[in-house]
């Protein structure tokens, strides 16, 4: 005997049915945010040190630092890259000077000047892509990050000067040479040894992806990325307000100001009527702490280092304590800058008894080759 199911049991069992749906539902979405979720902490950990992504981030973005990546990778942040600069507020205006209605018409020049100094962000282990994982690797965002002691390569001068961008480019560099001689107004520019010391980081965000906090998860991850490349400073370029006051969120502060109205460039004022609030270009600095890129070996050719020389340059590649004994056993093997600059290959530093672990020596190996290549330059930003 059984009581017969009133309204109410009916609309108990209806509500009830109908959320078993919803969660049957829902579950392969939750299975799958559970698995992104899970690859992103994965991938994160194996090639960022830090990760901080603001709240505003979309769960599908993911930060990845530029090592060696595809040339199908490299394509898509370099045309991230140009069409974000198109749409600076100076290039803007310039192009809108030089009769053009439609900015983007500075693609290609952009996309020429840029393209050249990939080389160096996919292997300086500082530049950080934002990629959407949900939309075909689609790039979200670039933080591309250089030694801001290099100068430009040949190419992307060659870009710049030749087109309605050159008073662009001659503000940059003139902006650079006063940064560094405001540093050290006794010595001659060119002369100055002050590779490894500032960091010059230009960040740009996929139009779609604006708001989203994007720029400042960027900044906050190369920003890391430079402290364990053993930089001192960091510095940035900003040509319009908006990320002028993102990077002072930061503790960027203005190392170099002009004013664009009364900049001057062949005889004429080429950026008199940028809109407000972009009046100045401002060249911004932040300090990012103790380095040892002062240090002796940093002004020095490698064969010319000694085992102390050795000892600091192995102590600058990271935190961990793994790092200072590594340093330590080198001393101790009287291991000098003619020695370290044989190495090749990364059994060799492993099966040679200092005790490097397979990982770390892939780190002190790249640094060795980059202090092999390393010579003086002129200066100029990213």
């Amino acid at each position: 005997w059984r009581v017969p199911p009133s309204e109410t049991t009916h609309k108990v069992r209806e509500t009830v049915s109908t959320h078993h749906s919803r969660i049957n539902a829902s579950l392969p979405i939750m299975l799958r945010r559970a698995c992104l979720m899970l690859r992103r902490s994965s991938i994160a950990s194996r090639s960022l040190s830090v990760v901080t992504p603001a709240n505003r981030t979309k769960e599908s973005i993911e930060f990845r630092i530029l090592d060696d990546p595809p040339k199908e990778m490299r394509e898509k942040v370099i045309d991230t890259v140009a069409k974000g600069l198109c749409l600076e507020p100076t290039s803007q205006h310039l192009a809108a000077r030089a009769g053009y209605a439609d900015c983007t018409v500075l693609y290609p020049v952009w996309k020429k000047f840029f393209t050249p100094f990939m080389d160096e962000l996919c292997n300086n282990n500082m530049s950080v892509v934002a990629v959407d994982v949900e939309k075909d690797e689609e790039i979200a965002g670039v933080s591309a990050v250089r030694d801001y002691a290099k100068r430009f390569p040949r190419e992307s001068d060659a870009a710049l000067i030749t087109s309605v961008l050159a008073p662009l480019h001659w503000l940059l560099i003139k902006k650079a040479d006063a940064y560094f001689v405001q540093q050290n107004p006794s010595m001659h520019l060119a002369g100055v040894p002050y590779l490894g010391t500032s960091a010059g980081m230009w960040i740009l965000t996929n139009e779609a992806y604006k708001k989203q906090g994007l720029t400042h998860a960027l900044c906050d991850l190369s920003l890391a990325q430079m402290k364990v490349e053993g930089f001192e400073r960091a510095v940035c370029n900003a040509t319009n307000d908006h990320f002028k006051k993102a990077m002072e969120k930061h503790g960027f502060e203005v190392a170099v100001a002009r004013g664009y109205k009364n900049f001057m460039f062949e005889g004429r004022h080429p950026f008199a009527g940028m809109e407000e609030p972009h009046t100045h270009f401002s060249l911004m600095e932040k300090k990012l702490g103790t380095s040892t890129s002062k240090l002796d070996f940093d002004h020095k050719p490698i064969d010319k280092w000694t085992p102390e020389d050795v000892e600091m340059f192995v102590l600058s590649r990271g935190e961990s304590v793994c790092w200072k004994e590594y340093a330590e056993t080198l001393r101790k093997n009287h291991v000098d800058g003619q020695t370290l600059a044989v190495y090749d290959e990364v059994d060799e530093l492993v099966e040679d008894g200092y005790g490097i672990r397979k990982n770390h020596a892939r780190v002190l190996l790249k640094a060795i080759r980059r202090a092999r290549e390393r010579e003086p330059l002129l200066f100029s930003p990213i």
